[in-house]
């Protein structure tokens, strides 16, 4: 017969994969037995629970930074001399690569509904006259270029909404802002606009911007296969490209040695923790931030590894203005919410601390609630400073052979 678990024994294996499938969400059913030390029908038994339970969907966590990279050498392959890489690729490439953006608005008079909104990030245009006024008109703004929201949500606080955005650059953002602003005209809004540069997490990305990607096809049907279902195979994803599996191996392995793909993971359409908040550090002393950041990367490392609780940092990013970090947060209660903004304020140096809770989601989804510290960067950065102590980590990010026989997904 086969061993039965007892509960408290099931809901940390549970806890174990949903922390396993944050660093690989292709991890197949065997590797997560052996790593969780069950077998292969236990594991796929556990990924079935925890899938359904917190409604959990498969994406791939690009790189946005890196897409310049990958578009400059889709425009230089065929250049043949460098007076036509120079004359061609080098003066368009201001125009490669997305900038990610946070916009808020604060509504005075009125506040627009979820429709109203949904109603032009779903349907995006951009009207002669106003491409005319921006004078971006060599961007040949259309469709295919318009800014996207790829996430949006209300807060409570000094500002009422908040908008991730990704744009070819900041002229191309404002005629987004302006059409948006047409769009919600009887409404009187104030608007802060800050470009984001990401450290921890992500936004998962919509279809409709991978489509927009102007990088080799090969590379754009991996990605766009895995924004559909971040867990099935090479194999059927190259059924769909009618093109050899092993081509786009190749091109998995090198999307993510080069980390346009950080990771395969997921986010959750049912999390348990429903109190998200955006924090904002504004940086006011340099000296004292640096003499005590450490502290809260520490605070971060061990709240991710308590037991019986998913991680509180969702994503993390450096702010321009003011100068700072901006992270979101997902907390159990009001009561864990406080506890932190405490820690800031008593253990945290030269920032000055505001925070917003986030009320609703108005479009998109926030990304992966159980992520293991200690595959970011500023765990390597305690390592390196003797702060933790050094950690052995799954080397892989996927598993090739596994990927192309299909052993993934609802086998």
């Amino acid at each position: 017969m086969p061993k039965t678990i007892v509960k408290e024994d099931r809901e940390k294996l549970k806890q174990g994969i949903m922390r396993l499938l944050s660093i690989d969400g292709r991890m197949s059913f065997q590797r997560l037995g052996d790593l969780l030390g069950v077998s292969k029908i236990t594991a796929y038994n556990l990924f079935l629970e925890v899938k359904e339970q917190y409604g959990l969907v498969f994406v791939p966590e690009i790189n946005i930074n890196e897409i310049w990279k990958y578009e400059f050498l889709k425009m230089s392959s065929h250049k043949s001399t460098k007076k036509e890489l120079k004359e061609e690729a080098l003066e368009k490439l201001e125009e490669f690569g997305f900038q990610e953006y946070m916009v808020f608005y604060k509504f005075i008079n009125g506040m627009p509904t979820d429709e109203e909104i949904n109603s032009y990030i779903n349907n995006p245009g951009v009207p002669e006259s106003l491409m005319k006024e921006s004078k971006v008109q060599h961007y040949k703004i259309s469709k295919e270029y318009l800014p996207l929201v790829q996430y949006a949500c209300r807060l409570k606080g000094e500002y009422d909404i908040m908008l991730f955005v990704l744009a070819r650059d900041y002229r191309e953002l404002d005629v987004f802002l302006r059409r948006f602003g047409t769009a919600l005209g009887k409404y009187t809004k104030h608007c802060s606009v800050n470009r984001v540069r990401n450290e921890l997490g992500f936004f998962p990305i919509k279809r409709e911007a991978v489509e927009r990607f102007q990088i080799s096809e090969t590379y754009k049907q991996i990605l766009l296969g895995l924004t559909d279902d971040g867990r099935q195979s090479i194999k059927k994803i190259a059924t769909t490209m009618k093109t050899k599996p092993e081509t786009l191996v190749y091109g998995m392995e090198r999307l993510t040695r080069t980390n346009l793909l950080t990771r395969v993971s997921y986010y959750e359409t049912k999390p348990t923790n429903n109190i998200n908040a955006l924090v904002i550090m504004e940086i006011i002393d340099q000296l004292g931030w640096s003499e005590t950041r450490e502290k809260l990367f520490m605070k971060m490392v061990t709240d991710s590894d308590s037991n019986g609780k998913h991680t509180e940092y969702l994503y993390l990013s450096y702010f321009d203005h003011p100068n700072g970090i901006v992270a979101i947060m997902s907390f159990a209660n009001n009561t864990d919410l406080d506890s932190f903004i405490n820690f800031l304020y008593n253990n945290v140096k030269g920032i000055n601390v505001k925070y917003y809770q986030m009320t609703s989601t108005i479009n998109g989804n926030l990304g992966i609630r159980d992520f293991d510290m200690k595959y970011s960067s500023h765990y390597k950065m305690l390592e390196r400073a003797k702060l933790m102590p050094r950690v052995k980590r799954l080397e892989k990010i996927f598993d090739s052979h596994a990927s192309l026989s299909g052993k993934f997904g609802d086998e």
